[in-house]
């Protein structure tokens, strides 16, 4: 019998089993050339991902206290920082020090360690002073600010956002991280150490934005200590003269600069 249109001659057995494995075989190589394509197609994607993430986190301004920058109408301009402390300056600090398990130690730590602070964290307290601070803010100063942000709690978080012993603002933190990576191995807003670093830093900062304002040291201070609540520009949008805000009763910055020396001036007597 004739085959007619696209009809073809049955298919025996034998060839039925030969078919059978041929399509098996080729269907197991196609599911083995999509598996490995999908696993270079997923670690492509995995490798472009992972160059594409930065270790640092943004630098974002917020409203809020110990800024750099600040949104309208509080607009501050980013400070440089100066150079970090030079050798010489370091032994400047630790003039009439005492010694320590064979270590010369700033006069910080016995602030500290006499006012009760745990030698472990004044250790680290007195480690960032030495080599972050330049010499323009008196050590009883910055153990003001950390006696009034925190109480001297490393874990502290404010409602804000603020972290650690001085309760910076992560923006804030990162942006020192990132000028002066040497100084900050951890990157680690909460370790004692970094937090002061960075803390001084911005004290610092604020010292020489209000250095040219006054030849009065002590009132450049105060005005600092200010700055680091409201931030530089903070400080001038609030009042015509920012002297008088910060000893003003009328406004809240002068019992916080207020507060803060009472600390500084409690275990300044120490030494």
């Amino acid at each position: 019998m004739k085959t007619c249109g696209n009809r073809r001659k049955p298919i025996s057995g034998k060839q039925k089993k030969r078919l059978s494995k041929r399509v098996g075989r080729i269907r197991w190589d196609r599911v083995f050339a999509v598996t490995v394509l999908l696993v270079f197609l997923s670690a492509g994607l995995y490798t472009f991902i992972n160059n594409r993430i930065s270790d640092d986190e943004p630098l974002v301004a917020r409203s809020c206290v110990n800024q750099i920058s600040q949104t309208p109408p509080q607009v501050v301009t980013i400070i440089k920082p100066k150079p970090t402390a030079t050798t010489e300056a370091v032994a400047v600090h630790v003039v009439n020090s005492e010694p320590f398990r064979g270590l010369t130690i700033h006069p910080i730590y016995q602030m500290l360690n006499k006012a009760g602070v745990d030698s472990k964290m004044a250790l680290s307290i007195a480690n960032a002073y030495t080599k972050c601070g330049n010499g323009s803010i008196p050590p009883e100063i910055v153990v003001g600010v950390i006696a009034t942000e925190s109480g001297f709690d490393p874990s502290d978080v404010s409602y804000a956002g603020a972290k650690g012993i001085m309760q910076l603002l992560p923006d804030t933190f990162y942006y020192y991280t990132r000028q002066y990576p040497k100084l900050f191995p951890k990157k680690d807003i909460f370790d004692v150490y970094e937090n002061v670093c960075a803390g001084i830093l911005y004290l610092q900062d604020s010292y020489s934005a209000w250095s040219s304002y006054t030849a009065s040291k002590a009132e450049v201070i105060d005005l600092a200590v200010g700055s680091y609540l409201m931030g530089v520009q903070g400080l001038k949008n609030l009042s015509d003269s920012p002297t008088k805000a910060i000893t003003n009763d009328n406004y809240f910055v002068s019992e916080y600069v207020k507060r803060v020396k009472t600390y500084a001036g409690t275990v300044g007597s120490i030494r």
